[in-house]
């Protein structure tokens, strides 16, 4: 029995749309332009880039009526020996209240 039709078919049906991608692309861009404008945080920041499903192409469109996610890793050059991980996460919280409140 040959299945190539309907397997074909549930790709289609399970691959992210070029609109999904396109949202991917502006959001992150967004997020990591509004990182490197932020006055408290550029400083402190070496790099960001991208990891997970959407920077291995293996992201499946959100279905349910869900946005999907796009994992930002912020490198930064905080000292992991003088400042504990909580608090170097509460340097990053009145950033994300004023682009990304909730």
């Amino acid at each position: 029995m040959e299945l190539r039709p309907q397997f074909d078919a549930f790709l289609r049906d399970i691959r992210p749309s070029e609109r999904n991608r396109e949202e991917w692309k502006r959001g992150s861009n967004t997020l990591r332009a509004r990182l490197m404008a932020d006055a408290d945080l550029s400083p402190i920041i070496t790099t960001t880039f991208l990891q997970g499903s959407v920077r291995r192409s293996t992201a499946v469109r959100p279905t349910g009526g869900k946005r999907s996610d796009v994992d930002v890793v912020i490198v930064t050059e905080i000292d992991h020996n003088a400042e504990s991980p909580h608090a170097a996460m509460k340097r990053f919280e009145p950033f994300l209240e004023r682009h990304y409140a909730g």
